[in-house]
């Protein structure tokens, strides 16, 4: 079993297995992307999926005048605004629409398709 831990990746293997370590300690970024690939599929709004996940090394500056220096947090605080915009709720998505989220979201590494419209598009 694999777990991350901030920049630490943490693996519990049977010890008939414990040659994978090598593996694992040879491919650690990869492993790590992927582990937070994981990590943030789990924290995606419904009806939406990683197209890619390339995260940036921060600071990055966002088109808008932002500064982004915690990639991380940036990426989860956008996707519970962006969870608010898809039901409807701009208050508390930022007043920002969908597609403005998505392109802060890309502009950081993380790249997102929505599967369905809006809800206020669906209801409405």
């Amino acid at each position: 079993m694999l777990t991350r831990n901030g920049k630490r990746i943490h693996a519990r293997v049977p010890k008939h297995q414990a040659h994978l370590l090598d593996d694992l300690r040879a491919h650690r970024d990869q492993v790590a992307l992927l582990l937070e690939k994981r990590e943030l599929s789990a924290l995606l709004p419904n009806g939406t999926r990683i197209v890619r996940w390339e995260p940036k090394a921060a600071p990055v500056f966002l088109t808008h005048y932002d500064k982004v220096t915690n990639v991380w947090v940036f990426v989860l605080a956008s996707l519970r605004e962006l969870e608010a915009a898809l039901a409807g709720k701009r208050w508390q998505s930022g007043h920002r629409g969908v597609r403005e989220l998505t392109d802060r979201l890309e502009q950081c590494g993380l790249y997102v398709e929505i599967n369905y419209p809006p809800a206020r598009l669906r209801n409405g």
